[in-house]
C-alpha cells in the first residue's frame, strides 16, 4: 500500500464532515516513497477509523496526520492539541485492523499533543537470487527490476546449494533447470524439504 494515498484518501473523505464542525484536517509531513506491507483497503479503513476517533474528541482547531518511516515500520499519527481533546480517542477498532496484517495501534499524550497512532509493517528491498549461469538472463532480470525495490544478485556455484541459498538469505529465487554444475529440479526438490527454505518462493525460468 502507498501510504500517502491511503492518507490523502482518508483526509479527502474525512474533511467535509470535520470541516462543517470547525475543525481543519490537514496533512503533516509525510515522507516520500512509503510503502507498507499491507492490503491498500484495510490501511484506508484503519486511518479512516483513526481519522473519526480523533474527530470526535476534537470540537475545534487542527487535526494533524504525518508519517514517517520508523525502525519497526511506517508509523501514522494523527494528532491534535491536548487542549481542545476531551479525552483520550478509543483505538480498538484500529488495533483490531492494523493487528491483522502484523501492525499495532495505540493513543499517547506528550508535549501538548494527543496522538493516535499506527504502526504497520514497512516495504524494504526485495533480495532476489538468481540460479542461472547465463550472465545475459541475469543482465537482462536486473534490467527489468531497474527502479523497483527488487535486488538482484546471481548464485555462483557454491550458491547452487541449500546450503549456498542459506547463506544469501534471498526473499524469493528464478530458477534455471540446465545448470552445468547443478540439477534444478534436485535443487527445487532439496529446497522444497528444508525448513530454512521451503517457505521461499521460487520462480522456474528454463528453456525446459
Amino acid at each position: 500500500a502507498d501510504v500517502r494515498q491511503g492518507i490523502e484518501y482518508a483526509v479527502e473523505l474525512q474533511s467535509t464532515l470535520l470541516n462543517s464542525r470547525g475543525v481543519n484536517l490537514e496533512l503533516g509531513r509525510i515522507e516520500q516513497g512509503l510503502l507498507a506491507a499491507v492490503h491498500p483497503a484495510i490501511l484506508r479503513q484503519a486511518l479512516l477509523v483513526a481519522i473519526g476517533q480523533m474527530g470526535c474528541e476534537v470540537s475545534t482547531g487542527q487535526i494533524l496526520v504525518s508519517a514517517s518511516q520508523g525502525p519497526d515500520g511506517v508509523c501514522v499519527t494523527v494528532s491534535a492539541p491536548e487542549p481542545v481533546v476531551a479525552a483520550l480517542p478509543s483505538v480498538d477498532t484500529v488495533s483490531e485492523l492494523v493487528s491483522s496484517q502484523g501492525g499495532a495501534a495505540g493513543v499517547s499524550s506528550e508535549e501538548g499533543l494527543v496522538s493516535v497512532w499506527l504502526r504497520v509493517p514497512s516495504v524494504g528491498e526485495v533480495a532476489v537470487l538468481v540460479v542461472d549461469d547465463n550472465p545475459d538472463m541475469v543482465h537482462y532480470i536486473g534490467r527489468c527490476l531497474t527502479g523497483t525495490r527488487y535486488r538482484v544478485s546471481q548464485a555462483a556455484s557454491g550458491l547452487r546449494t541449500v546450503e549456498g541459498v542459506i547463506s544469501a538469505a534471498p526473499n524469493v529465487i528464478i530458477l534455471d533447470i540446465l545448470l552445468p554444475d547443478a540439477d534444478g529440479w534436485t535443487l527445487l526438490r532439496d529446497l522444497r524439504h528444508n525448513p530454512c527454505t521451503a517457505s521461499i518462493p521460487v520462480i522456474v525460468c528454463s528453456i525446459v
